[in-house]
C-alpha cells in the first residue's frame, strides 16, 4: 500500500493514503519485534500520528511496521522510519 507522508510543525505524522481506503478504517502501529505501539483511527484521508505510544511517550528513532485495517476486514501493511 503505497503511502505518502508528511512531517508537520511540531512531531506530528499526518499519513494520506494515496489509493484510498474506507473512512472508518484503523491503522496499528508496531515495532519491529512485533509490540504494538498505537492504534490510530482515520477519518476522511488523513491519519495523525504524533509519534507517541498508546502511554503517550514519544517514540523512538527506529523502524516500524503498520498496519492498515479496512471496515471490511481487508488488510494492508508496511514500514516507517521514524528518526528524530
Amino acid at each position: 500500500m503505497p503511502l505518502q507522508l508528511q512531517v508537520l510543525e511540531g512531531d506530528y505524522l499526518d499519513i494520506f493514503r494515496t489509493m484510498g481506503i474506507a473512512t472508518g478504517s484503523v491503522v496499528q502501529v508496531f515495532t519491529n519485534s512485533g509490540h504494538h505501539v498505537k492504534t490510530l483511527p482515520r477519518s476522511d484521508n488523513t491519519v495523525t500520528w504524533d509519534l507517541t505510544n498508546e502511554s503517550m511517550d514519544q517514540v523512538a528513532s527506529g523502524m516500524y511496521l503498520y498496519v492498515i485495517t479496512a471496515g471490511n476486514g481487508q488488510q494492508g501493511h508496511g514500514t516507517l522510519a521514524i528518526i528524530h
